[in-house]
């Protein structure tokens, strides 16, 4: 099973959460608050404790492989979107780049059972390096969903190649801040085709950082 089927329902909840959030127009630059709506897929358990979550077949999967437009941006500072996920396998926090439908959202994720989180989902410093850029195989994802439509998965999905992402909760709370190498980073984009994420190294887009706080409050889908 290749790492994109491995990472399987959460990813379009996700979608349809922030989205939410995003249409609601949250403060501070983020998705603001928001519900899964009737597309949130369940698991097998009909919970979310699984590190299934980037499986785009059942949204339709990503149109093509031209670069989604995404305009470059500079240090976020806080954010206040949308945190998704129990703190346990997965957590999230977005924050609205481009609020005009489709909408481009800067995104934390973490994924529990991939590098650096083998073992879950906990606090510390990690370099962006490695398999962190690459949206198939990262643990600690900081990205951005580019064009994202109403309750189906972005066009493309950038990821960063560099930085450093402080974790400082995860109980409770999720906080933490990503610092840019140099003040910017790159995002290359990742389109799907079938089971896997293509890097797309023609598709750049340069960000800033961002840091966030803000309550976990675990998502349901019942």
């Amino acid at each position: 099973m290749t790492s994109a089927m491995f990472k399987s329902p959460l990813l379009l909840s996700t979608f349809s959460l922030v989205l939410a959030g995003a249409c609601s127009g949250g403060s501070g630059g983020g998705g603001g608050g928001g519900g899964l709506g009737d597309a949130a897929p369940r698991t097998d358990s009909g919970s979310f404790n699984s590190p299934d979550a980037r499986d785009f077949s059942d949204a339709g999967g990503l149109p093509d492989a031209e670069c989604a437009e995404v305009a470059d941006f500079g240090n976020l500072g806080p954010i206040d979107g949308v945190v998704f996920g129990d703190g346990v396998d997965y957590l999230s926090i977005d924050s609205t780049l481009d609020a005009t439908a489709p909408v481009d959202l800067f995104i934390v994720e973490l994924f529990a059972g991939f590098a650096p989180f083998e073992k879950g989902l906990t606090t510390g410093t990690f370099q962006i390096t490695g398999d962190q850029t690459d949206y198939n195989t990262c643990g600690a994802c900081i990205g951005i969903f580019a064009n994202l439509p109403d309750k189906q998965a972005p066009e493309m999905v950038y990821t960063a190649q560099s930085g450093t992402l402080v974790i400082t909760s995860v109980e409770g709370t999720f906080a933490g801040s990503f610092t840019p190498s140099g003040g910017s980073a790159s995002f290359v984009g990742f389109s799907f085709d079938g089971d896997v994420f293509v890097r797309e190294d023609s598709c750049t887009v340069s960000g800033g950082g961002a840091t966030w706080n803000k309550a976990i409050e675990q998502q349901s889908v019942n």
